[in-house]
């Protein structure tokens, strides 16, 4: 019988000082001062056979969809392993750089995003050359007190943390913990480089087996905040702690229930797959645009209506660009799957919103599931239909967060109400080709 075997990495991918962090509000100018914790790109690869399955994990925003291309096809070229055979997922802290996925939430560091992607595919081929037999054990436990939903039922939030645990030479080696919490305890005030509490929290259980390497996968948080989110300094901090401490002692406890999970065979899925958007109406944009061209000029106005109006000048000037090159509605991303023997791993690029999560496992709950966000590329909110029907009371074509001003970050076309249920279908139809 064919023995399984996992190599594991981490590699340092903390930026400078001085790199702009990612979040918060458009041209905030949010210099780090100070790396509270390194920022890491950690790397576990299951290898049965010839077959090998490259999961990482960035302690970054997003990653886009380019930088995916270039990080596979490096370690295509050193490993041999196929490219639908990497997955890339980020935890989403917002006390990490900007990658260049959002207009105006972050300048990038150019110097710093071109030395990122060598870095990462390193890690991976590094990971690639340490294998070692090993055991996967799967557990879970109840999260309580640490989610809160931001937008709709209070009911509706992830209460459940899922580890994978990596054994191996009689002791623990690694792990992989998934939930559903947006990492933003710090706030726009905070220069502080960390993977929020999140990132703190898997790097303390990393200390409970010196040598291990501890993977954290965001899963559909587009409406789920930690409950004490984008504090100021130095309320932060303390919120930091605890949040960090109790999201530790969670992990512990889940690593504490883990059963041997079975790992008969590794399969993997990727499909490109385009999400429905709505063509930006033209009278609509041009409005938008010398709205924003007035706010941005406006020397009276205070300091926060003029980087705005930046925001919306530039993000708005992107639009105009796909109207007049005659670009088509419809996203083009990818989703992907991996299949660990009994551990079904699902990812998309999006911050879906939690709802398709809990309609996900109630169609897959005899499967052991991850489901992951922020993976492979970024789409930005992917909200349900009650979010389109929320209008607010700024201009035409803007509304709920989500839905409307979230597609302007990307400078893009919004996406239809519908796209919720669209990307919860491939990923069901992917599901189904990776179970047989």
């Amino acid at each position: 019988m064919t023995t399984l075997e996992v190599g594991l990495s981490q590699i340092d991918i903390t930026p400078p000082l001085g790199t702009e962090l990612c979040g918060f509000g458009p041209y905030l100018e949010r210099k780090s001062k100070k790396v509270l914790e390194p920022l890491y790109a950690r790397t576990c690869i299951f290898k049965l056979g010839r077959t090998r399955l490259a999961l990482v994990e960035l302690d970054l925003v997003a990653i886009r969809r380019c930088q995916t291309a270039e990080i596979r096809k490096s370690v295509t070229r050193a490993a041999g392993i196929p490219a639908k055979n990497v997955m890339i997922c980020c935890i989403h802290t917002h006390s990490g750089p900007a990658t260049g996925a959002y207009v105006a939430w972050g300048q990038p560091n150019e110097a710093y995003l071109k030395r990122l992607v060598p870095l990462i595919a390193d890690g991976i081929t590094e990971a690639d050359r340490a294998y070692r037999p090993a055991r996967l054990l799967f557990g879970e436990t109840t999260l309580r007190g640490l989610a809160v939903n931001r937008v709709a039922d209070p009911r509706h939030v992830d209460r459940r943390l899922a580890v994978v645990r990596i054994d191996a030479d009689g002791e623990t080696v690694g792990f992989v913990a998934h939930s559903s919490i947006h990492p933003v305890v710090l706030g726009s005030t905070s220069p502080y480089i960390c993977g929020d509490f999140v990132g703190l929290a898997v790097n303390a259980i990393a200390k409970d087996f010196p040598g291990s390497v501890g993977l954290y996968i965001q899963g559909a948080c587009g409406d789920i905040n930690v409950a004490d989110a984008c504090l100021p300094l130095p309320e932060a901090m303390n919120a930091l702690d605890r949040h960090s401490r109790a999201f530790a002692a969670a992990i512990r406890r889940a690593l504490k229930t883990v059963k041997p999970l079975k790992v008969g065979r590794l399969r993997s899925a990727l499909r490109t797959i385009t999400l429905p958007q709505v063509r930006t109406p033209v009278a609509e944009a041009l409005l938008m645009l010398n709205e924003a061209k007035r706010m941005a000029g406006c020397k009276d106005c205070p300091d926060r209506v003029r980087r705005r109006g930046r925001f919306l000048r530039d993000a708005y000037l992107s639009i105009f660009e796909k109207i007049e090159r005659g670009d088509r509605p419809g996203l083009r991303t990818e989703i992907q799957g991996f299949a660990i023997g009994d551990l079904l791993l699902l990812a998309h690029p999006s911050e879906l919103y939690f709802t398709f999560y809990e309609q996900l496992r109630r169609k897959l709950r005899t499967r052991k599931l991850i489901f992951a966000g922020y993976t492979n590329d970024t789409v930005g909110y992917v909200p349900d239909r009650r979010a389109y029907q929320v209008k607010g009371p700024a201009k035409p074509g803007f509304g709920s967060y989500a839905p409307y001003t979230v597609p302007i970050i990307r400078g893009d076309y919004r996406f239809k109400a519908n796209v919720g249920e669209v990307l919860l279908r491939h990923v069901l139809n992917l599901s189904k080709s990776l179970t047989g």
